[in-house]
């Protein structure tokens, strides 16, 4: 055990330490014992720094189960080890080199600000940039890292005014202005880097709660929101993707940013572009070459059916109903006849796609699928129960003479119509109500 602490170290208390506030405890420990096994070298420094943390904080585990404070102590041996403060002389023991001990020696600490400006790691973050900064052999080019200690000076010295809410976690939408100044600054990007750089710019100051919120697949939330961000800034051609992976600032958003500064939600809700691609948009993996020739040849049915048709109610602030559903579905089966319920489906998706906002649409379900296309699924079950619907090949659905009688006399059909529908009363009595039958 270590007990001699040559330095005043401030250990926080309150909080689990970040991974950079482990670089001091991590170098002055391998000063003093030499070279030591990675498992010795975090026992020490858990041991002489953290053991007097309170018990709530030292038993915090990670998903895997791990503790918490160990996995940061890691991750800054990892991070040493790149700016070249440590280095690893055989498998699995670690010692620190001679850049680390003139350093501790000469200022007794090492930060995460001394690390943004360590020569060592521009080096490092200039061999994750896309190949045009690269020299043949793949070594350090001085005049490349010259450059990319000019742009990251230049965003040290940017301050964009741009508020960050430090109680929640950024909406997609919040992350619009932050991408497009990064990639103003710094040119192409690849997308891996960009969303780093975003991160690591203006949302690392956030609180350890919300940094270390996850998605149900396990990734950072707001890594996610800043990847929906990119999507839809490309949508609206703010950014575009000269070739796979990477990302770049189109002459447009160049021109907003230059004039406005900030790109907002709303300023994309009123976006000509975004208008052209909310009239245009098909549903995710929809098959479009089977749509093609709905899409063209009924162009005049969508039209009345998604603006015109005043019987179609739609509130912008949710998923519909399934059974909100029934008329659309009614509507656009008169008007084109047999159908494939897949195509029906993405077709109907097309009319509240005009109405609703992409969040909304956008919505999933446990599973994974999007619960408005489940919602229309749902819808078209339950017509075919009531027999307004009917299936006259297999793969086919179209209106059935009561749904045409129906639709011709009232042009709604509702919940309140379907609970009084006596062939919906007497399937859902029947047997056949236990059988699956999927749209």
């Amino acid at each position: 055990m270590i007990t001699n602490n040559k330095t005043d170290i401030q250990i926080d208390t309150t909080k689990i330490p970040e991974y950079h506030e482990t670089f001091t405890p991590i170098l002055i420990v391998l000063q003093e014992m030499g070279t030591m096994r990675q498992k010795e070298l975090k026992d020490a420094v858990m041991d002489r720094y953290y053991s007097q943390l309170p018990n709530e904080l030292i038993s915090e585990k990670t998903e895997r189960g791990t503790s918490l404070i160990v996995e940061r102590i890691i991750w800054g041996i990892f991070e040493l080890e790149k700016v070249k403060m440590v280095e690893k002389p055989e498998r699995g023991k670690v010692i620190i080199t001679e850049k680390g001990q003139r350093i501790i020696n000469s200022k007794g600490s090492y930060t995460h600000e001394d690390r943004r400006s360590d020569e060592d790691w521009l080096v490092h973050k200039r061999g994750q940039l896309p190949p045009k900064l690269k020299d043949n052999n793949k070594n350090s080019s001085p005049i490349h890292v010259s450059i990319y200690q000019k742009i990251l000076g230049m965003f040290s010295q940017n301050n964009t005014g741009i508020q960050i809410d430090t109680v929640k976690i950024p909406e997609y939408h919040e992350t619009f202005t932050p991408i497009l100044i990064v990639l103003q600054e710094m040119g192409t990007m690849r997308q891996k880097e960009l969303k780093d750089t975003v991160m690591d710019r203006y949302y690392s100051h956030l609180p350890n709660k919300l940094l270390s919120e996850k998605t149900e697949r396990g990734t950072s939330l707001i890594v996610e929101r800043i990847i929906w961000g990119i999507f839809e800034l490309e949508k609206v051609k703010m950014i575009e993707k000269p070739e796979r992976g990477k990302v770049i600032i189109t002459e447009k958003g160049q021109r907003i940013m230059n004039s406005k500064g900030s790109y907002t939600h709303e300023d994309r809700r009123s976006d000509e572009d975004w208008l052209a691609h909310k009239r245009g948009q098909l549903p995710p993996k929809i098959n479009k070459n089977s749509l093609r020739t709905y899409m063209s040849a009924n162009q005049e049915i969508l039209e009345m059916v998604a603006q015109s048709n005043t019987n179609i109610q739609v509130d912008a602030t949710r998923i519909p109903e399934y059974h909100e559903t029934f008329t659309p579905i009614l509507i656009v089966l008169r008007e084109i006849g047999s159908i494939r319920p897949k195509e029906l489906k993405n077709i109907i998706w097309h009319i509240y796609n005009s109405k609703l906002p992409s969040e909304i649409l956008n919505e999933n379900t446990e599973r994974g699928t999007l619960l408005i296309v489940e919602r229309i699924a749902w819808g078209m079950f339950e017509l075919w129960k009531a027999n307004m619907v009917e299936k006259p090949a297999w793969g086919r659905i179209r209106i059935s003479s009561k749904g045409q009688n129906i639709m011709d006399s009232q042009d709604t059909y509702t919940y309140e119509d379907i609970r009084l529908d006596e062939d919906w009363i007497a399937h859902n009595k029947s047997k056949r109500y236990r059988k699956r039958n999927s749209f």
